[in-house]
């Protein structure tokens, strides 16, 4: 067994398949939830909350060995709504980490789009979320490409 891995975003696009990967290399996975899900993936913990509870995410990271922070949102009406999720859930993340224990490893994964912020509210929201976990001590940022399709 290698720990515990504690998940944000694990009901989302990508978070099953990060959860059964975790698991399949023996970490004990931690979801947070905003609403139980109808399968638990993998025999995972769940922590109900969201990216704005900050109870629930002193929670998700008290005797976690890694954060891997998959949330985010992909769509929204506004830069406000993005930012509320991206920027300000992922500083809420990097102030649960600094509080219960500052040299956590973290994975974030972002966006390629983070690169251009001008390109659209998404992009500036993902590297305001960036920015916003920059000054974590033991802190790993991911932008993958594209991501897409079912499965």
């Amino acid at each position: 067994m290698r720990g515990v891995a504690a998940l944000t975003g694990g009901t989302g696009f990508l978070g099953p398949h990060i959860a059964e990967a975790l698991a399949a290399e023996g970490w004990r996975v931690r979801l947070l939830v905003r609403r139980p899900p109808t399968e638990i993936p993998h025999g995972a913990e769940l922590v109900e909350g969201h990216l704005g509870d900050g109870a629930a995410l002193i929670r998700l990271v008290e005797g976690a060995d890694v954060v891997v922070h998959a949330a985010g949102l992909i769509k929204a009406r506004s830069l406000d709504e993005f930012m509320a999720v991206n920027r300000d859930g992922s500083s809420n993340l990097a102030r649960a980490v600094r509080t219960v224990r500052p040299g956590m490893r973290v994975v974030a994964l972002s966006s390629l789009a983070a690169r251009e912020p001008l390109l659209s509210d998404y992009a500036a929201s993902k590297l305001a979320g960036e920015q916003a976990l920059a000054g974590l001590a033991n802190l790993m940022i991911l932008r993958p490409p594209a991501v897409y399709g079912p499965g």
